[in-house]
């Protein structure tokens, strides 16, 4: 029997979910990609027993957390390797991972939101992937002020002026990481610290704040490495 499809569960401007996008396209694995429920989510509850995306359906798993998903898909899809086979390249990796997942994204992720300019271009990208329904608008309208007030406890601190000064040190660090590499940990190819670092700075180009990043060029220039990837 042909295997089916991978199936994934994604929210567009997810930085978790762009992280495994980007990932399965460097593996060259085709997926189809469905946009989960703005609201009840029923679908991922009977699935995982929770709410959150990404979701990758695959080898009959019901897989969640984008940690786990990148495992997975390594173990499943070896080639080409997304984490170092030098023990000590390999713990910096997963501790870059880390960082954007939990640190990096919990200034970038309010930055989106809490900028009222940014959070409107944001439930513009989310409008346009879903019917336009009554229910889907209903939503969409209510949603800034809920987005705002969950970003607000979840920012490592709710002030904008706050946030960016911590956004322009980590990222002043990032870039020292990088230096004249093509990849956060050197080489010629990307490695999962990458990937995350990736999956969070991408959904905030072109947003107001944005400019912390762009004004480092080797960092703009590794940005742009990594949209080729899977590109075409």
């Amino acid at each position: 029997m042909e295997a089916r499809e991978p199936i994934l569960y994604q929210f567009e401007v997810s930085p978790y979910c762009v992280k495994i996008r980007k990932i399965l396209a460097y593996k060259g694995v085709s997926c189809e990609i469905r946009e989960a429920d703005l609201l009840v989510r029923r679908e991922l509850v009977r699935l995982t027993g929770q709410r959150k995306v990404p979701v990758l359906l695959i080898d009959d798993l019901a897989l969640h957390d984008s940690t786990d998903i990148a495992r997975y898909l390594e173990q499943r899809f070896p080639t080409p390797p997304i984490y170092p086979r030098e023990k000590r390249l390999r713990a910096l990796a997963f501790l870059i991972e880390d960082w954007a997942d939990e640190s990096l994204q919990r200034v970038v992720g309010p930055l989106k939101f809490l900028i009222p300019e940014n959070c409107a271009r944001m439930i513009e990208i989310s409008r346009s992937r879903y019917p336009r329904t009554l229910r889907t608008r209903l939503l969409l309208s209510l949603a800034p002020s809920v987005i705002q007030r969950q970003m607000r406890r979840f920012a490592l601190d709710p002030r904008v002026s706050r946030l960016s000064a911590l956004l322009e040190s980590q990222i002043d660090d990032l870039s020292k990481i990088l230096g004249e590499r093509a990849f956060l940990l050197g080489g010629t190819h990307p490695t999962i610290a990458d990937f995350a670092v990736f999956g969070v700075l991408a959904p905030f180009e072109g947003l107001q704040g944005y400019q912390i990043v762009a004004q480092h060029p080797q960092l703009q220039a590794w940005m742009e490495r990594m949209k080729e990837i899977g590109a075409g």
